[in-house]
């Protein structure tokens, strides 16, 4: 298995970066091979942050997509695994079981009791209050 990195993600993400057309190559080629890649989450969660964070200075992909697109697709590549760290999310199985494992855990860090969501499904085991966003 292969690996890519953050650097990597956003050089491919965004059209004027230096390392733009490399970066973007080397995508395109580990989603047509059979080879198994993979994404070390945190490289994720920093692409998405890089580009909220920076927003002015990153120009959006060359077909116009955001960088949740961008994820997007290269998430659901066959060959792409999403790499955790060991026993950190048991039974997240998704994308987004993960990111709601991960909301879960920093609302109980950060001392939250009450969170608001359209998805209360998501929460239904989480030890939080779970409220619909029309009833503070």
């Amino acid at each position: 298995m292969i690996a890519v990195d953050t650097s990597v993600l956003v050089a491919a993400q965004s059209v004027g970066h230096v390392d733009h057309r490399r970066s973007s190559e080397l995508l395109l080629q580990l989603q047509a091979s059979n080879r198994r890649w993979g994404i070390p989450i945190e490289a994720l969660v920093a692409l998405l942050q890089s580009t909220t964070l920076t927003l002015p200075r990153i120009t959006l992909t060359d077909d116009g997509s955001d960088a949740l697109s961008f994820v997007h697709r290269l998430v659901n590549s066959p060959r792409c695994s999403l790499l955790l760290p060991e026993g950190a999310y048991p039974g997240c199985d998704s994308w987004r079981d993960i990111m709601t494992q991960r909301i879960i855990n920093i609302c109980r860090q950060n001392g939250v009791s009450t969170l608001f969501t359209l998805e209360p499904g998501d929460y239904t085991d989480s030890g939080l209050e779970i409220r619909s966003p029309e009833c503070l």
